[in-house]
């Protein structure tokens, strides 16, 4: 939250043409029911799926703050070995989550860091309050696209 996901993504989007898969979008068209949570991840899941059978590349935004939600969305994607998947962590501190976000409460923003579970393997990881996603962009561009 505040990290400059929605930013990293679009770049990748826009200038790699990956397609995108958003959470926050398909949390919004599943209604409150039982086991919503699990049914959206699911969701996510198929739609990945379905753009990678078409040959496209994806770039997913979420926090993924809980695996189990990482590994519901995971087992929706057929043959999952055969795609090169690679986790990117953009954090931030409370402070500038707070700073970028001045549309929540900071009781919000409190509440999802005190979420955060450990990383994960082989998990690339930058800290947005030092460097910029433009930055980072272009860093993982030229080591995994040039």
């Amino acid at each position: 939250m505040g990290s400059g996901k929605t930013c990293f993504v679009n770049k990748i989007s826009q200038e790699l043409k990956f397609e995108k898969v958003i959470i926050d979008e398909i949390k919004k068209e599943i209604p409150k029911m039982p086991n919503r949570t699990e049914t959206i991840f699911k969701e996510a899941g198929k739609r990945a799926n379905e753009l990678l059978k078409q040959g496209k590349n994806i770039v997913v935004e979420e926090a993924f703050l809980d695996k189990k939600h990482l590994n519901t969305f995971l087992q929706m994607i057929e043959n999952i070995k055969k795609y090169k998947i690679q986790h990117i962590l953009l954090e931030c501190s409370e402070k500038t989550a707070i700073s970028r976000k001045n549309n929540l409460s900071s009781k919000t923003i409190k509440h999802q860091f005190s979420k955060r579970v450990d990383k994960l393997k082989n998990e690339l990881i930058f800290n947005t309050d030092i460097i910029s996603t433009d930055k980072i962009f272009n860093q993982i561009k030229k080591q995994h696209f040039i």
